[in-house]
């Protein structure tokens, strides 16, 4: 009875399952918005402050004295318009829509608690952000910024209306064109926008950029005035811009009333925001635009808005095109199309929704699907975006209910949210493996290595070599002993683990980039970091280090679960502390929490309420890690007594005749020791040769760790398992 006990705590805590359910997750909130100080210390985060009155005032020519709009900070009238996403900088803008906002272009850092409620701090200082007391034109000032994007090449592109819009616009400049380089933080260029080709600034709102990496000179930004209801197009390498006028550009008259939050009102808005589709061969894209007070989607090659001459033509006859209407109560503000999926995003404003379109299907009612609604917490999503590590970002703002009947103060009234893109596809109509892969390929080692190595080992050749001087020779690493337990795959990174079951191991939990190529040997990096990962010389315990793990996964809101054992599984154990439950932020790489099992859990089992047997495998087909494939309901399992994988439809019963090998080889693939599946229908599995380690000896010159990697719809085609088979 001990012995079973024993075995099934220990399978608890080297494997477990994460389950979680998340949409759009909200990231950061305001009741109202904060600054932090906007003197020259903005690392010191005490309460805003401002220049002295007497510094404000000046003279006009009848010696009267006058004060900037801008002299007191009235949060309030700081209501948040635009959210971007670049390198772990938030970037968030307030347009100067009332007085008593300090600065219009702003950041957070994103790496702090979901939930909490940062000041802002200007981008990229006070000084550009500050205006003039006495309105005074100054082309080195940004004035108002309405929404921000940032392009392939890692600058940010905006449009800064000049304008104050009080309860009389004051237009204190030209409206202007911005690039700020987010690596250096300097302005690359700033277009003055000729009042030929618009003469207000303030309904310029949206914008989006058109570049290759290959070449970031040749960029093209295409603008949204809503006001002119025209697309303003502009060229970096020729410094110019010009203006299409088109009838698509402009609002339905029956779509520009809105009834939200109790309130009535009409907005006659046209074109509204740009989303660019794939690039084609010949280096052209797709433009989709739509205005705000419609439900129809309308496109447009690039190739057509790159050429200035046909922006003159009075007839632009096939050149746009309708392509189809989203449905009921979908007037949308902005929408992104993600590159990788070739799925379009939109902010449903008379719905407080976000919703989704898979632009491989017709543009209709059916296929643009609800993504996330709720009237209170997503009230106005103003602005969404995707950014490069396919997260989709939503600011939502209660501006109706800001313009037309006041915020309390005691409620979040400002809200940002975060997903990836995958997740929050999944399920819906807009779910691209309801209608087509990403590319199937065959299954094969992406990862061999005769030992495991680390990115800062030194080109010693010894076979034991110490990387920090302790009185206990535990930290020497040993190459020989390293023998990888666990793989786990997130945004090209492959977690790897090394469970301290021998001395020498320098780190428990690693990771590698996915971007060396298929065969590689890459060394292993610490995950987060050497230091916590590192033991004590005289093995105390310590809550902030990782003793031993065996296996990770992670789950759908960018987590990553593992337990900790507190254990040196050497000739005898040693328990350096007691086993725990790590969760750990896969963005900012911070622990969520540690929860250390209590001894009565462990000693007892009083978790492991009941358990139900479904069937029979076959014979020889012990498995060490099985998973669940959510898209085709096949699970995967790893055949340690065949040196394979075999797969089981659910839907069938479970014997013998019902499960298939669908991989076997006796050398590359000696022990399959972990096997997942993660969110995108990739199926990860490591084999490390562990009996020939323990019970026999290594042979350093041939490969005896490997990862593999296919899609699981691949492996199970024309197997017992393919759910596609009779169909």
């Amino acid at each position: 009875m001990g012995v079973g006990r024993s075995l099934i705590i220990f399978q608890i805590l080297i494997y477990f399952v994460v389950v979680s359910d998340c949409k759009l997750n909200e990231f950061y909130r305001w009741k109202q918005m904060s600054f932090e100080k906007l003197e020259t210390d903005i690392d010191d985060k005490e309460s805003i402050t401002f220049p002295s009155d007497l510094d404000l005032i000046g003279t006009t020519d009848s010696n009267e004295p006058t004060v900037t709009p801008n002299a007191e900070f009235i949060a309030y009238n700081n209501v948040p318009m635009s959210v971007a996403h670049y390198k772990g900088k938030v970037i968030i803008t307030v347009p100067r829509r009332a007085p008593g906002i300090p600065s219009t272009l702003n950041y957070v850092n994103a790496d702090l608690p979901e939930g909490s409620s940062p000041s802002l701090r200007p981008y990229p200082n006070f000084e550009m952000n500050e205006l003039q007391p006495l309105q005074l034109a100054d082309h080195t000032r940004i004035v108002s910024v309405y929404r921000t994007r940032v392009d392939d090449c890692g600058r940010l592109w905006f449009v800064c209306t000049g304008a104050l819009e009080y309860n009389e616009t004051i237009q204190i400049q030209r409206p202007s064109l911005w690039i700020i380089d987010m690596n250096t933080e300097k302005v690359v260029q700033r277009y003055e926008i000729p009042e030929s080709i618009i003469e207000p600034g303030r309904g310029i709102i949206s914008l989006n950029v058109d570049v290759d990496m290959k070449s970031c000179d040749n960029a093209y930004a295409y603008i949204s005035d809503f006001l002119t209801q025209s697309l303003l197009v502009y060229s970096l390498k020729e410094n110019h811009m010009w203006k299409f006028n088109h009838k698509y550009l402009q609002y339905d008259l029956e779509l520009t009333k809105y009834s939200l939050d109790g309130f009535k009102y009409q907005w006659f808005d046209g074109v509204f925001s740009v989303a660019l589709g794939n690039r084609q061969k010949d280096g052209y894209r797709t433009a989709y635009f739509h205005p705000m007070a419609s439900t129809s989607e309308f496109a447009v090659n690039t190739k057509v808005l790159q050429n200035e001459k046909l922006s003159k033509r009075s007839d632009h006859g096939d050149d746009f095109k309708k392509i189809g209407e989203r449905g009921n109560l979908s007037q949308s503000a902005l929408h992104d199309f993600h590159q990788r999926s070739g799925i379009i995003f939109f902010s449903q404003i008379a719905r407080n929704a976000v919703s989704c379109w898979n632009s491989q299907k017709p543009c209709t009612p059916e296929n643009n699907v609800i993504v996330d609604q709720n009237d209170v917490t997503m009230n106005y999503p103003v602005d969404l975006n995707i950014d490069k590590e396919d997260n989709l970002w939503v600011l939502t703002n209660t501006l109706p209910r800001f313009i037309y009947g006041k915020l309390d103060k005691n409620e979040y009234n400002f809200r940002i949210w975060r997903t990836n893109v995958y997740e929050a596809i999944r399920g819906t109509e807009c779910d691209q493996k309801q209608g087509h892969g990403y590319g199937l390929g065959n299954i094969g080692n992406i990862w061999n290595g005769h030992e495991n190595r680390y990115g800062e080992e030194s080109s010693d050749s010894s076979s034991s070599r110490s990387f920090r001087q302790y009185t206990n020779s535990i930290e020497n690493f040993i190459p020989y002993n390293n023998v990888p337990m666990g793989v786990t795959h997130f945004k090209g990174k492959f977690i790897v683990t090394i469970p301290r079951r021998k001395p020498g191991i320098k780190s428990t939990l690693n990771y590698v980039s996915s971007k060396f190529s298929k065969g590689s040997s890459p060394n292993l990096r610490s995950f987060p970091d050497l230091e916590t990962n590192q033991l004590h010389s005289e093995l105390k315990p310590d809550t902030n280090k990782i003793v031993s793990v065996y296996r990770t996964r992670m789950d759908d809101c960018d987590r990553m679960w593992f337990v900790d054992t507190g254990s040196l599984q050497y000739n005898g154990t040693i328990q350096v502390q007691r086993a725990s439950i790590w969760i750990m932020n896969m963005t900012t790489e911070q622990v969520i929490r540690r929860f250390e099992i209590p001894e009565h859990i462990v000693k007892s089992g009083q978790g492991l309420i009941s358990l139900k047997k479904l069937g029979e495998r076959g014979e020889n087909s012990q498995s060490a890690m099985h998973d669940f494939d959510l898209d085709t309901g096949v699970i995967i399992f790893s055949q340690i007594g065949k040196n394979g994988l075999s797969c089981w439809n659910t839907a069938t019963p479970l014997t013998p005749d019902n499960t298939a090998l669908i991989i076997q080889n006796n050398e590359s693939m000696l022990y399959p020791a972990d096997v997942n599946i993660d969110n995108d229908g990739n199926l990860w599995v490591l084999t490390n040769k562990l009996p020939r380690f323990v019970y026999g000896k290594l042979k350093n010159t041939e490969y005896n760790f490997r990862i593999w990697n296919a899609k699981v719809r691949d492996v199970i085609k024309g197997t017992v398992c393919d759910t596609d088979r009779n169909q």
